[in-house]
């Protein structure tokens, strides 16, 4: 029984097939190659590997039943002998062994080639990044030129998110081709995007505080340290740090100041502020205290006030304001902002004379 030619012929085709394959650079491609080398071994390699055995076997069988018979030895023709098979079955194993080990090698270059780029967008990201804030923490010159510096600043902004956007395509190509580890860099995207993000705030919040201190230096009226009071107030109160203030955050930050309305006054008070600069701006509130400050409160209106809610007393407790019927977050404030001591039992008294002269001064 001779090997099958056909068996011969399709083990120098699948070699030939090998030698011939070419890489596309992909991952996608290499563990294509890859799984489509592992079904060859589970399916068509099985098949031959049968075929073999099988041939091996009926060969022996023949060959005994000639020597039992006393007939002549069976000869196969030249090169499909069982010699010629083993010859050509040791080379197809040897191609097996170069296939397997160069799509390994094609994986782990593409597999290095993904950790590098990653890496080199997303070191370039941080220093482009860290580069931005250390230039945010170098303005100097007037308030105006300072306001024009971080719109500057500001204008880099869009490219980074690019960039980042990058870096998140480089992260999603490492992850689908499962490389979990990388030494070339300590930066995941997740880290990136968090650190854009403060420094996007940042600028957002060093324009408004350069734009809220243009606005106090052009209140002559209003003495430094009335203008730190009002300031700090407005930023206590600015809870989302928008720079501006709802009604509910407006009410509890006058209130703060002993300036209280009834709701009704309150509503129509905010709506014209909105009315006319957009929004309770820090501007906006400013304003409607050194109205408030010129037209009705001076210190003393606002000390009597403040003694009316303290009953005389040169000191004020929570249950006092409580009892004044102040907006919680007004009585938090003023908790934080007057000097406090506490009595025989341990109670806080806050020292509202101290503090109006503070604000006052």
């Amino acid at each position: 029984m001779p090997s099958p030619p056909w068996l011969l012929s399709a083990l120098s085709e699948t070699q030939a097939q090998w030698d011939a394959t070419i890489f596309s650079g992909t991952y996608t491609d290499a563990k294509q190659q890859s799984a489509d080398f592992t079904t060859y071994k589970q399916t068509t390699k099985r098949t031959w590997v049968t075929e073999k055995q099988d041939v091996a076997t009926l060969f022996g069988n023949v060959q005994t039943k000639l020597r039992t018979y006393g007939l002549r030895e069976y000869v196969p023709p030249v090169g499909l002998a069982l010699s010629d098979l083993d010859d050509a079955w040791k080379g197809l194993l040897e191609s097996e062994a170069s296939r397997s080990r160069a799509i390994n090698a094609q994986i782990r270059q593409i597999k290095e080639t993904l950790r590098k780029k990653y890496a080199d967008l997303a070191n370039d990201f941080e220093q482009r990044l860290h580069s931005l804030s250390s230039e945010l923490t170098l303005i100097e010159g007037t308030l105006e030129s300072q306001q024009e510096q971080v719109r500057q600043l500001q204008t880099r902004v869009p490219a980074l998110s690019e960039a980042l956007a990058d870096v998140a395509s480089a992260e999603t190509e490492c992850r689908s081709a499962n490389v979990e580890e990388n030494d070339y860099t300590v930066f995941t995207c997740q880290d990136l995007e968090f650190e854009l993000e403060l420094v996007t705030q940042s600028l957002v919040k060093k324009i408004a505080f350069i734009g809220n201190q243009i606005v106090s230096r052009n209140m002559t009226n209003l003495t430094p340290a009335q203008l730190e009071q009002f300031e700090s107030t407005f930023r206590y109160f600015d809870k989302d740090e928008s720079n501006t203030l709802n009604l509910s955050e407006m009410t509890a930050a006058l209130a703060s100041l002993g300036i209280v309305y009834h709701d009704e006054d309150m509503i129509f008070i905010f709506e014209e502020l909105t009315e006319v600069y957009g929004a309770v701006t820090f501007e906006a509130f400013i304003n409607l205290l050194v109205d408030i400050t010129e037209d009705q409160t001076s210190a003393e209106q606002l000390r009597e006030a403040f003694r009316g809610i303290a009953t005389d007393k040169p000191f004020v407790t929570e249950l006092d304001l409580r009892i004044a019927h102040l907006p919680a977050a007004a009585i938090e404030y003023l908790r934080e902002a007057m000097p406090r001591q506490s009595n025989n039992a341990g109670e806080p008294e806050y020292d509202y004379e101290r503090w109006l002269d503070d604000v006052f001064a």
